[in-house]
């Protein structure tokens, strides 16, 4: 993630989402054509952003009725230049027309196309919720991922479970908000449920297993702590002390497999 303004989104947009994009078609096992495919989607299917006005473009995702209309009808304006240049085009014009509730995109049984037009609106608006835009505080990982998780009939379900596994959404060194209304900092990531990680609870200097209900029930992370520039906040002298060394991870490893072995 980098910062944005209104010069620079189109091209910083395209970019993440294009990583985003390649890392869950890869997940998803689509074949190497097909994850170009899509690939090629993500770079291009945002050019017609160029021209949406600018007083529009700095207000990034609160928009209202009329301005999302306006941000649609550019990008479907951008599909004249690229029809021309891409082998990705129809695939590029399907997914545009989604958000389109006049105009259908072309009726089909294609199941890879309808998974690829999936993943673009997923990496998409995971990208959207999560960039940093000049003025406007970006959403954590963890609330893009919610957002995405409560809407299963927009965003498909499968999709979502990809990027999970793709990204490090709460990451070994995460400073973290707790349910209890404490901080806790993550000692080792948990790769079946992200919101489930090992955790020092720093008010009483405890480790926490989140994977273990009793424990879940009764504390969970509401969000990641972060910095304006949206880098994961740390406290470098705390981290020191309680970073995941060889004795936290065994004691990490025993927790899980007493657990998962029940």
């Amino acid at each position: 993630q980098n910062l944005r303004s209104a010069d620079d989104f189109v091209y910083k947009h395209a970019i993440s989402s294009a990583i985003l994009t390649a890392m869950i078609s890869h997940s998803l096992g689509l074949s190497p054509k097909q994850q170009e495919m899509v690939i090629n989607a993500a770079l291009l299917c945002g050019f017609g952003y160029i021209f949406v006005p600018r007083n529009i473009m700095e207000k990034g995702n609160e928009l209202e009725k009329g301005e999302m209309d306006i941000v649609q009808q550019s990008l479907e304006r951008g599909l004249f230049f690229l029809e021309p240049y891409t082998e990705a085009f129809d695939l590029i014009k399907n997914y545009i027309y989604q958000g389109n509730s006049f105009q259908k995109a072309t009726t089909n049984n294609d199941e890879v196309l309808n998974l690829q037009c999936d993943i673009l609106k997923v990496a998409n608006h995971y990208d959207n919720i999560t960039g940093m835009i000049l003025g406007h505080t970006p959403e954590s990982e963890i609330v893009a991922m919610k957002k995405l998780s409560e809407h299963p009939e927009e965003f498909n379900p499968v999709v979502v479970k990809a990027l999970a596994s793709c990204i490090h959404i709460i990451p070994e060194g995460a400073s973290v908000d707790l349910s209890t209304g404490d901080k806790g900092i993550v000692l080792a990531e948990n790769t079946n449920d992200y919101l489930k990680p090992l955790i020092l609870r720093l008010s009483d200097n405890q480790l926490y297993d989140l994977s273990n209900p009793v424990i879940s029930n009764h504390m969970h992370i509401i969000d990641i702590m972060k910095t304006m520039d949206n880098r994961i906040q740390i406290d470098e002298e705390t981290l020191k002390h309680f970073s995941a060394d060889v004795h936290i991870k065994e004691v990490a490893d025993r927790f899980r497999k007493v657990l998962y072995n029940k």
